[in-house]
């Protein structure tokens, strides 16, 4: 199995709007985002099922990655409660990966710092302090082993 875990991209600030759960994406953010998944789908990447966080800026990056690498196909976004920052523990929001196939690609968009727990879960410890807004980091699972295949930073890229 692959687990595509995704920062949401970059939001506007709390002056803009002090409820966080409806902070929405910049179009920095958007950008972002979408240059994320242009390299994804350069790299061939599918995904299988997509999963995110309820919150605003989170959603919107996960329709962003779908509408970009997947433009053809309906892939759903399935909304999450433990994805969210102050919801649910990592094991909590892990646990759609119990229902997934060998074979499939999970995508979980959620926020920091249950990101990067989540990337250090996955792949058996490894420290990952630096996820910036709408990073993708891909990780492979198999029978008991994980492996970090890639990192994208939308900062990084042209």
């Amino acid at each position: 199995m692959r687990i595509l875990l995704v920062r949401h991209g970059e939001a506007v600030p709390y002056d803009t709007m002090p409820v966080d759960e409806r902070r929405w994406l910049t179009e920095r953010g958007r950008a972002g985002v979408r240059a994320v998944a242009y390299a994804l789908a350069e790299k061939g990447l599918r995904f299988t099922r997509v999963y995110t966080s309820p919150l605003v800026r989170a959603v919107q990056t996960a329709e962003i990655l779908v509408q970009h690498v997947h433009p053809a196909c309906d892939v759903p976004v399935l909304v999450h409660v433990p994805l969210s920052a102050e919801e649910g523990s990592p094991a909590q929001a892990l646990a759609v990966l119990d229902s997934a196939r060998p074979d499939d690609t999970v995508v979980l968009v959620t926020h920091m710092p249950k990101v990067s727990a989540l990337a250090a879960q996955l792949s058996g410890g490894q420290r990952f302090s630096g996820f910036e807004t709408g990073a993708a980091c891909l990780i492979t699972r198999q029978q008991g082993s994980a492996q970090v295949e890639f990192m994208i930073d939308p900062s990084r890229l042209d």
